[in-house]
């Protein structure tokens, strides 16, 4: 039960000149009682809006009470009967203390991002299993897959030489080939082990350009990397086990295992039944099922229009990142600005670049803190009580004093 200011003051005029109650309260007429100046829910005193603030204010601005939601609502609930965590949040938040100290919140990092809406992007790679864990010694494993449906297969490598990996990826080209659909291009990593790559899908061109894309140095292709774990915590079973110590004996049926594995993002079926479909129900599983490569927006965070107003978050891009400031401290800007117009980002809708009057650039979502539109400035004073207690030396008198 949380009626507001006018309801309560009609209430409490009802009771005192013997009027009808209105109608909300004619539930709670055995618990509801009244004096002169308040009315009383089961003993308890309820608050008209202005005495809500009042007293969520005095616990904030005491340095011996609570400054945060919770704390403040438990102390509050045993002494008023219609203060609800609620309404100390929206309080709190109308403090412009409370936001100018509000705590930021941090965007999940995106190391990269894939999505592909038809087979024929080969991802290529290389690991090699340790000699520590027990393995015999090999060249390495080779892995070659397909980017949507992620069809894939490993080879062990005698040697990593450039004919032997190029036999590989000959193999692979085949294979693949062999289920209706042509490579188009190869994803690596600048790896020298990868170099025979140009000359595995060359006989497959139909185009000008170049047919091989490498990553960034130093970074690597995550989803064949994500297979490569896959195809590992798999083999680790039989080196714990003790049944094998030569990789070349189980990666066949490993990778034929995962290509009859369902894939949830299409559609539940495995990547062999992925690379039968034709054009039309290709693009049928695109439309229906997705990559999971959507980029959630920060959980917790108010949407805001066109309109809403804002404060804006005073630290550099260098200063975010580097956690330059610290985050209790004062980070937001005093000035409330309101929000011009939102575009969404290219590639990842569901975000958007926040134009604010008055402003020349953008922020992103992040960089922003929604705020009430009407924010109280005011300050209580007089609860902190202004004496010293520093723990310093005593003087040293002149007697003591010894040159």
């Amino acid at each position: 039960m949380n009626p507001g200011t006018q309801k309560l003051r009609e209430a409490h005029q009802a009771f005192r000149k013997g009027l009808e109650m209105p109608k909300w309260t004619k539930m709670f007429l055995k618990v509801l009682t009244f004096t002169e100046d308040e009315l009383f829910f089961e003993g308890l005193p309820m608050a008209d809006e202005e005495q809500k603030r009042m007293e969520v204010k005095k616990l904030y601005f005491h340095p011996g009470e609570f400054s945060t939601i919770h704390p403040i609502y438990d102390k509050l609930r045993d002494q008023w009967a219609n203060i609800s965590k609620t309404n100390v949040q929206k309080v709190l938040r109308s403090f412009e203390v409370y936001q100018l100290n509000f705590q930021r919140r941090r965007p999940p990092k995106v190391l990269s991002r894939m999505s592909m809406k038809k087979p024929g992007v080969i991802l290529a790679d290389m690991f090699f299993p340790s000699k520590n864990l027990g393995w015999r010694k090999i060249g390495g494993c080779l892995t070659m897959m397909d980017a949507w449906s992620r069809f894939v297969r490993c080879y062990a490598v005698e040697r990593k030489t450039k004919p032997l990996v190029l036999r590989g990826m000959q193999q692979f080209m085949r294979e693949f080939a062999s289920h209706g659909h042509m490579p188009r291009i190869i994803l690596c990593d600048k790896g020298s082990d990868l170099a025979p790559a140009g000359d595995a899908i060359e006989p497959y061109r139909t185009k000008p350009g170049p047919l091989v894309f490498h990553s960034t140095t130093g970074k690597p292709v995550n989803l064949v990397e994500q297979t490569q774990s896959q195809i590992q915590r798999r083999m680790a079973v039989f080196r714990t086990a003790g049944l094998t110590d030569d990789p070349s004996t189980i990666l066949e049926d490993i990778c034929n295992s995962i290509n009859q594995q369902k894939r949830p993002d299409r559609g539940n079926l495995t990547p062999i039944q992925l690379l039968s479909l034709n054009k039309e129900e290709i693009a049928r599983i695109n439309d229906v099922h997705r990559d999971r490569t959507h980029i959630p927006d920060l959980k917790g965070l108010r949407e805001l229009f066109p309109g809403s107003h804002v404060r804006i978050l005073l630290m550099t891009m260098k200063e975010q990142l580097q956690d330059k400031v610290k985050g209790f401290q004062e980070k937001w800007s005093r000035t409330i600005f309101r929000v011009r117009r939102k575009q969404a980002l290219q590639g990842n809708p569901s975000h958007f670049r926040y134009f604010l009057h008055g402003e020349a650039e953008s922020y992103f979502r992040h960089e922003l803190l929604w705020v009430p539109s009407n924010t109280d400035t005011e300050v209580l004073d007089g609860y902190v009580v202004h004496k010293e207690k520093l723990i310093a030396e005593d003087p040293v008198s002149d007697e003591e004093w010894v040159p």
